[in-house]
């Protein structure tokens, strides 16, 4: 046998190496000083072997494991619609600039303000994936796309109407019937995914992780039971999903997060006895964090916007979106956005991120986290299926007041120490301050509906005060 520098090492348990840290200690309790809580309820142990993978179920982690991960992911670009002619040069100059999609937002803008042939003028929907932001209008956008465009395109559409109901209190009758119909005009381009499920409305509250996930998964099982009662088959409603995830600033736990996402999304079409002829894996778009954006000392923005960017894509995001990080405070210039999609290109072409299959396959703490946080999702999802699904669920406020309570517990944990931001409650800078904005808040004076609705918050509002 070749002699290496293992040999030379005697293998060591866990057991061995929790008796050699009581004795370092020298008397200090070891859970007080080693563990970690995280805000999940999930207990972060210093050190993790191979054993602890022995309690956990390893067939249904290869799942995540051994998923096919796109590492050349897309650097998708974030474009509010403005004017046909400013965005169209826009979209060209992002294009050319480094991404190599580009999402438009244009809810909310009366379809008839749109010049389709001129917005998308020199850009081929073949070659690259276009995807829509929009409201409650998933058919008409189809209708007017395939009115000029007669090949099979690429994109997304982003549509979800269980967000727009948890933060606008809109509800339209005959929007699954509709999402039914614009599968069917879709159905010669398999990669134009028109059915997309946020979680950027319980994120952007105040959820934790576990609560993102469970959400999650509770809107895309109404996503699939609403369009399985329409006469849908399961594996063309499947392959039209794109999951959207905001990612926030706790590293490890981001990773796990999505790759749980992976997890839940096949331990569920389990549950539909899902059958076709090669496994379905969910594509997943992740974006950066308004959450964690603060106008104090607002560059470092750009570095919680870097972490989160490593976490998404070695989670295994199909798609990532890095917003500028003044576009929070509707002062993003060309500047910033510049930066945002060069974080994407840097990781890619600097980082090698996109060399390595499943960079966090291995890893022990990874493992377990991914499978605790999967674990603890999965029971508040079967909780909220229980009690009628998750637009019951929000209907009765259950939702709103768990994330809210997160939200608070955030919100302490900066007044108290407990959590550091760096240019917020350490290491201020208020020279480097921008006027605070509110984005995407709800109206509820404008709605009809008797309970409360999400809004988009920052965990280090009070703070700016």
């Amino acid at each position: 046998m070749k002699k290496t520098i293992f040999n030379e090492f005697a293998p060591v348990s866990k057991d061995l190496w929790h008796k050699q840290t009581l004795r370092d200690l020298k008397g200090k309790d070891f859970e007080e000083t080693l563990l970690w809580h995280t805000n999940e309820g999930i207990v972060v142990e210093p050190y993790y072997t191979a054993e602890d993978l022995s309690t956990l179920p390893l067939s249904a982690l290869q799942q995540v494991n051994c998923q096919d991960f796109n590492r050349n992911w897309q650097n998708r670009d974030q474009i509010k619609f403005d004017n046909t002619n400013k965005d169209n040069a826009l979209i060209i100059s992002s294009l050319k600039n480094g991404a190599d999609s580009v999402q438009i937002d244009i809810s909310g803008v009366p379809m008839g303000e749109i010049e389709f042939t001129k917005l998308f003028h020199n850009i081929k929907f073949s070659e690259t994936p276009i995807s829509f932001k929009i409201e409650n209008n998933s058919l008409a956008v189809i209708e007017a796309l395939l009115k000029f465009v007669n090949y099979r395109i690429r994109g997304t559409l982003n549509d979800d109407p269980i967000a727009l109901f948890m933060t606008k209190g809109v509800w339209h009758e005959n929007v699954w019937y509709e999402k039914a119909e614009v599968i069917k005009k879709v159905q010669d381009s398999p990669h134009f995914k028109v059915l997309t499920v946020n979680s950027h409305h319980f994120h952007n509250a105040g959820a934790t992780a576990v609560q993102e996930l469970a959400y999650t998964v509770s809107s895309l099982i109404c996503v699939l039971d609403e369009l399985t009662e329409r006469g849908l088959a399961l594996p063309e409603i499947v392959q039209n999903i794109e999951c959207s995830l905001s990612v926030g600033t706790s590293y490890f736990t981001e990773i796990a997060k999505v790759r749980a996402l992976r997890f839940l999304f096949a331990k569920l079409l389990e549950g539909y006895d899902f059958q076709a002829e090669y496994p379905q894996k969910i594509s997943i778009h992740c974006q950066t964090s308004s959450y964690y954006d603060s106008s104090l000392s607002a560059h470092n923005n750009m570095l919680r916007a870097t972490t989160e960017a490593m976490s998404a894509l070695i989670g295994g995001c199909d798609a990532l979106s890095v917003h500028a990080f003044n576009e929070t405070f509707g002062a993003a210039d060309d500047f910033g956005r510049r930066i945002s999609r060069n974080v994407s290109s840097i990781l890619k072409e600097e980082s090698y991120f996109d060399k390595v299959k499943d960079p966090a396959a291995g890893s022990y703490f990874i493992e377990n986290l991914t499978f605790q946080l999967a674990e603890k999702a999965w029971e508040i999802v079967k909780e909220v299926e229980e009690k009628g699904g998750i637009l019951e669920s929000f209907k009765r406020g259950e939702i709103q007041m768990t994330i809210r309570g997160s939200h608070l517990q955030n919100v302490e944990n900066l007044k108290t120490g407990k959590k550091v931001m760096v240019g917020v409650n350490k290491f201020r800078d208020e020279n480097t301050f921008f006027e605070k904005t509110q984005r995407n808040e709800s109206n509820p004076e404008n709605s009809n509906v008797s309970f409360e609705l999400l809004k988009d918050l920052r965990v280090s509002e009070e703070f700016e005060k």
